[in-house]
């Protein structure tokens, strides 16, 4: 009877060590991006997500909230771009996730601006911007918040 116990304990050390060790850091966030406006990346922020991480032998789940994406676009430099330019969306893991692009404007939410196939057509009326991209996957979901200047 002790021979069973001394050759289980063993293995159960290596079996939660296997399974926590499956748990690649980098895939607890949503992917970054990156967003082309006439062949120029700019800058995106991420800002709230819900991820969940599924290994062989456990689930992580993370939540995080952010400020609304006016107050993210304050610390944006806006991209000075024409009217109806088209942005091009990647992330960094190579996903082409579903994506809606909201235009922001005072603490609203005002129009929902065109996408196909990652390319959002952006506003034809001039000035400052604030554009949140919401993007789902199976994994999640999370919104990044970028600024453009129509000229």
């Amino acid at each position: 009877m002790r021979m069973w116990r001394y050759k289980f304990v063993p293995l159960m050390f290596i079996f939660f060590g296997i399974s926590e060790c499956s748990n690649i850091p980098g895939e607890q966030l949503p992917p970054n991006i990156s967003v082309e406006i006439e062949n120029q990346t700019i800058d995106a922020s991420r800002g709230g997500y819900k991820w969940e991480t599924k290994s062989l032998f456990s689930n992580t789940g993370v939540i995080a909230d952010a400020a609304d994406p006016i107050r993210i676009g304050e610390g944006l430099i806006a991209q000075s771009v024409v009217p109806n330019s088209t942005a091009i969306v990647k992330y960094s893991d190579g996903s082409n996730p579903t994506i809606i692009a909201n235009l922001w404007e005072g603490q609203n939410q005002t129009k929902t601006l065109p996408v196909k196939d990652s390319e959002i057509t952006l506003p034809s009326d001039k000035g400052r911007h604030v554009i949140e991209i919401y993007t789902e996957w199976k994994n999640g979901r999370t919104s990044y918040t970028f600024v453009v200047e129509v000229k």
